[in-house]
């Protein structure tokens, strides 16, 4: 029997980790936790205080589930122990497959098979028996036997017949592991016939696509690359499409395949295909068919800024008149270091090219950098001129508020008023211009003005950075420290006045709750998307809800219900998306505020609160962190490679991970919103530690590193924490710190009325 003795071994595993989590039960804690994990806003039978062992069995399961979602597959096993062999059989069928998933989670793929199937046979008209026969075919897939697993995807297929295309689609992936080309390609082929919507069509032919790849067959490449690039709407995956399709039409001696190259390099020069596309039309000799400013293009965003500086300078020997040559040159000397070179060239763009739309920019970049390098006069001249030349430009309004902060900084708080009146007459921020008149005002000890100034901040931007902060210096509150706080149960439960106010909300707009709710829970995309989250697959469900979104764009109350149901489920991705669009669709200036939390939610609190405060840090700090580093998406990767809810570099993760202790982790660990939240708040705690619990530098540290902090806290000091902010020379952290902070407001008033 195959691997009868190491099979044997992993059931014996699975029963100690049974035998531990019933003794925990005994003693009323969860095994391997310190304190027990905190009830989610649903849960109302247990507060954050509660043993484990004194949960009601449902809310124990509930719980345990939470905590497998959230990626705790330890932690939800230690749950599940008391519940196994339970008397209603429902209970121990749903108890049973929830620890098969959290042994298939934590590796156990052995051990997880056998609970399944035990599953499967105490259980077998059960619910849970069919959803573990899914499992069981995920089990055998990681157990390397993939064409019974794809087999098994098949049954499931057969059994869920409006998610068939995806379980087909799961059973056409195992069959190309397993190296069976052609049958996992006409599977996929029959997933893209059955397909419910557009992406799950590019899914299948992907699948093609990549075993038509794998077995060197470059005329099935070209045609199934030509199948998706008429699906293709997102750019710069139609670059890639156009780049694997021509690289098939050049093995295959195409010529065709020039065009494919010059079409990347001409539409997409900031796709990382453009430049291995521009390569292989110079090593096709067209060479002369590329533009010198195509070519400085690819090179600029590629990195390659010696190359791109001698790109543009060709190009301008060619075609002096060419203003894209010259401001992209200057960028180009920027990224390479040549600040000086880069501001004076900038500069000189509006002198050459008077009319060019790319001016009032160079002239705002030209003057930050002399700012930047405490060229205070030039770069007066440079903001003053960009007002003179180019008064109705956008960056206009931005240079009138930076001459406003230069000559705070001076002390000359009447011609920092003066600019900073004319400023709130800006389309663009006029909460920040009224802010700031209110900083000058109370430096000159107009205590009144300055109160007027930032009352006008906090209605014109009440949800805001500036009116948010602005709210704060209304009441005395300066300085801008980290508090540690817990967060009450009570802050997560609706109360009867917010349920009235959601029904009038529906009512108004001519619908009730009860009636969207029916409405979304009927629509067959939707039914999918439950499905599909029932099995994890969550990435497909995705897909489902994304087509939900636009089919409900002119529909507030079906978007209210739709992110209403995903948030209960936990899907705070989904919700927030769906609020998200509801917020703009509905034209409100405010929603109620149950929706306003699907805009502001607590992502995992089973994992979130017990961990912020095991670091000391307040749970809706790191929750509105999370908000801004990946808007709630566990899967979320930037172009950095910064991983999960938290955004943690792997080499960064890899140094949490060794403080902690954690042996054999992995960056893809990372995408694992347990691991993801604790590496976060762990990141988090240290850099509010490093800079004594000052916020902004501490959130500072966290997006742009401690080296670039240290040197912004040597040049601006913390005195006055709101002209540190504003003084980050990075718009990425910046703007980062600002929105952070705003969700933190947010939160509070959301959860705590009464700040901490």
């Amino acid at each position: 029997m195959r691997g009868f003795p190491n099979r044997w071994l992993h059931f014996l595993l699975a029963l100690v980790v049974l035998v531990s989590a019933f003794w925990a039960w005994l003693e009323g804690e969860p095994a391997g936790q310190r304190e027990p994990p905190l009830a989610s806003p649903t849960a109302t039978s247990a507060g954050p205080e509660a043993k484990a062992g004194s949960l009601d069995p449902r809310e124990r399961l509930a719980r345990a589930q939470r905590l497998l979602q959230g990626g705790d597959s330890s932690g939800a096993s230690s749950l599940l122990g008391p519940l196994l062999g339970a008397e209603d059989p429902n209970l121990d069928a749903a108890a049973r497959l929830t620890l098969g998933r959290a042994l298939l989670e934590s590796g156990q793929a052995e051990a997880a098979l056998d609970v399944l199937r035990e599953l499967q046979s105490r259980h077998p008209s059960s619910e849970a028996a069919d959803l573990a026969a899914f499992f069981t075919a995920v089990a055998l897939e990681r157990l390397g036997d993939r064409r019974q697993a794809a087999n098994l995807f098949r049954a499931s297929a057969v059994r869920h017949p409006e998610i068939r295309a995806y379980l087909e689609l799961r059973a056409a992936s195992s069959l190309k592991q397993a190296g069976d080309l052609n049958a996992a390609a006409a599977l996929a082929e029959r997933a893209a016939e059955n397909a419910p919507i557009r992406r799950t069509v590019i899914a299948a032919l992907e699948v093609i696509r990549a075993s038509a790849q794998q077995r060197g067959d470059h005329a099935s490449v070209v045609q199934v690359t030509s199948r998706l690039l008429d699906l293709a709407t997102f750019r710069l995956y139609r670059a890639e499409l156009l780049y694997v399709r021509a690289t098939a039409q050049r093995a295959l001696g195409q010529g065709e395949a020039a065009d494919d190259f010059l079409e990347v390099v001409a539409s997409a020069p900031d796709s990382p295909y453009a430049a291995p596309a521009l390569a292989a039309l110079d090593e096709l000799g067209y060479r002369d068919a590329v533009l010198q400013e195509q070519r400085g293009l690819v090179y600029f965003n590629s990195g390659q800024y010696t190359a791109a500086i001698d790109a543009f300078s060709q190009a301008l020997a060619i075609n002096p008149g060419s203003d894209l040559a010259w401001y992209y040159r200057a960028l180009a000397r920027l990224r390479a270091g040549d600040t000086a070179g880069s501001a004076q060239e900038l500069a000189s763009l509006a002198d050459q090219f008077p009319a060019s739309p790319f001016g009032p920019q160079a002239l705002l970049t030209a003057a930050k950098l002399h700012e930047h390098d405490r060229r205070f006069a030039t770069a007066r001249l440079a903001y003053q001129r960009l007002l003179d030349q180019f008064p109705g430009a956008l960056q206009a309004a931005e240079a009138r508020f930076r001459l406003g902060l230069l000559a705070y900084l001076d002390g000359d708080l009447a011609e920092a008023e003066r600019r900073w009146r004319e400023a709130t007459v800006d389309a663009d921020h006029p909460a920040r211009a009224s802010f700031w008149l209110g900083k000058a005002l109370d430096a000159a000890e107009n205590r009144d003005g300055a109160m007027a100034a930032w009352e006008t901040a906090r209605q014109r931007d009440p949800t805001g950075f500036y009116g948010l902060r602005a709210s704060e210096l209304l009441v005395g509150h300066r300085v801008v420290r980290a508090v540690p706080a817990t967060l009450e149960p009570a802050a997560f439960e609706g109360t009867p006045s917010e349920d009235q106010e959601l029904a009038r909300w529906f009512t108004a707009r001519g619908s009730d709750i009860e009636d969207a709710r029916r409405q979304v829970e009927a629509d067959p995309g939707y039914r999918r998307a439950r499905e599909l989250l029932a099995l994890g697959l969550h990435i497909e469900a995705g897909w489902e809800v994304d087509v939900l979104l636009e089919r409900y764009d002119g529909n507030p109350a079906a978007l209210a219900a739709l992110a209403l149901l995903l948030g209960e489920q936990g899907e705070s991705a989904s919700s927030y998306r769906a609020a998200g669009r509801l917020q703009v669709a509905s034209g409100a200036t405010e929603l109620p505020r149950a929706l306003q939390r699907l805009l502001y939610p607590i992502p995992y609190p089973d994992l979130l609160l017990p961990m912020a405060s095991a670091r000391g840090i307040d749970p809706l700090l790191l929750a509105a962190l999370i908000r801004q580093e990946s808007a709630f998406e566990p899967q979320a990767r930037s172009p950095a490679d910064a991983r999960g809810l938290t955004q943690v570099l792997p080499s960064t993760g890899q140094g949490i991970a060794a403080a902690l202790g954690r042996s054999g982790w992995q960056p893809d660990d990372l995408f694992q919103p347990a691991v993801s939240i604790e590496f976060g708040a762990f990141y988090l705690a240290q850099r509010l530690a490093r800079y004594e619990n000052h916020l902004y530098p501490a959130l500072a540290g966290y997006n742009a590193g401690d080296g670039n902090v240290r040197a912004w806290l040597h040049d601006f000091g913390l005195a006055d924490p709101d002209l540190f902010l504003e003084r980050i020379p990075f718009p990425e952290t910046h703007d980062y710190v600002q929105r952070v902070y705003a969700n933190y407001l947010n939160y509070q008033r959301l959860y705590r009325p009464v700040s901490p």
